[in-house]
């Protein structure tokens, strides 16, 4: 179990905090009709779960969030109570003499199943990919060994160690998360802002103080001003270019545009086509209801014709009957 010494230096702090919670696997909990040893169980389940949920606010849990404490000035300490964590359940004999748990392979103790829950916590860190190969191995060796609960007022010492450590990362982290609950709502309502002025004037006062939501200010501020026009230069320099224009001097002219230039031009570009589109798609309806129209006229006009032939044909007949009787 001295292993656990290994894994805890050198690695990340999102490293430390996967071992971390990962050693609450070494004890198996199991069936008891105790109503005190199962709230003890639950007590312990329920620390477990603390640490992860204070690990995905802090973005050691889920790399897709941004790592809070990269840049925090006290990381040492959250990086020492992990490693304090972690040193509960690294001593075999402390694990035995001082918690009393007995190794499951001697143990007759029938485990207790995890909730799905739980299952589903611990299948969320299966994306980690941890760079020392020792470390690895290291748990490796470490999971092979299991323990289950002996002595219930023993077990409760190592509840409460466990409660004390997750409390202490819970208060001086505390600060963090509020500031990026804060963060999170402010670029909520950034969002919502249509003033490209006004979101300027947030991206400017908040760069230093809350760069994450100044950022936001300044990509939303981008998007409505090439929506509202303010990069009408492109669109005239697209007139400008000369349709009959030589190679080279259309290359020189789209050298000189930087990348985002060349961007809103390609979406300005992309605009027009639609446009033309859309008319195209108009005067093929125009066309079509007045080809309608058309033959509906030369319907009508045929009509006309034969019966204007009809009745020429019965007056004719009717003046040959009036002729022949006189």
């Amino acid at each position: 179990m001295e292993v656990l010494g290994a894994v805890a230096s050198g690695v990340t702090l999102a490293a430390l905090f996967k071992y971390s919670f990962e050693a609450f696997d070494i004890i198996q909990l199991y069936q008891s009709q105790d109503v005190d040893f199962k709230r003890l169980q639950l007590q312990y389940k329920l620390e477990k779960g603390r640490l992860y949920n204070w690990g995905v606010e802090m973005g050691l849990a889920d790399d897709s969030k941004p790592n809070l404490l990269n840049e925090w000035h006290s990381k040492e300490l959250v990086a020492e109570t992990l490693r304090q964590i972690i040193a509960l359940f690294s001593d075999a004999q402390v694990i035995r003499k001082k918690y009393g748990c007995d190794d499951a392979i001697s143990s007759a103790a029938p485990s207790l199943p995890g909730p799905e829950t739980l299952h589903g916590i611990t299948r969320a860190f299966d994306h980690f990919r941890i760079q020392s190969s020792n470390s690895d191995e290291s748990m490796s060796r470490l999971k092979k060994t299991k323990w289950v609960i002996r002595d219930r007022k023993k077990f409760l010492i190592l509840v409460s160690d466990i409660q004390s450590l997750v409390d202490s990362l819970e208060k001086i982290t505390n600060d963090l998360s509020t500031i990026a609950r804060l963060e999170e709502c402010l670029r909520r309502r950034v969002n919502e802002i249509k003033n490209g002025d006004i979101l300027l004037g947030i991206a400017s006062v908040w760069k230093e103080s809350h760069p994450r939501v100044a950022s936001a200010a300044s990509t939303k501020a981008d998007s409505i001003s090439m929506s509202s026009g303010k990069y009408e230069f492109i669109s005239q320099w697209q007139n400008s270019v000369d349709s009959e224009a030589s190679r080279d001097s259309l290359i020189a002219d789209v050298e000189d545009l930087s990348i985002t230039e060349l961007k809103h031009s390609v979406v300005s570009s992309h605009e027009k086509l639609e446009t033309l589109e859309k008319s195209l798609n108009s005067t093929s309806d125009s066309m079509t209801s007045l080809q309608r129209k058309m033959k509906i006229l030369r319907d009508r006009k045929e009509a006309q014709k034969y019966a204007g032939i009809f009745m020429f044909v019965i007056s004719a007949s009717a003046l040959l009957q009036f002729f022949q009787r006189t």
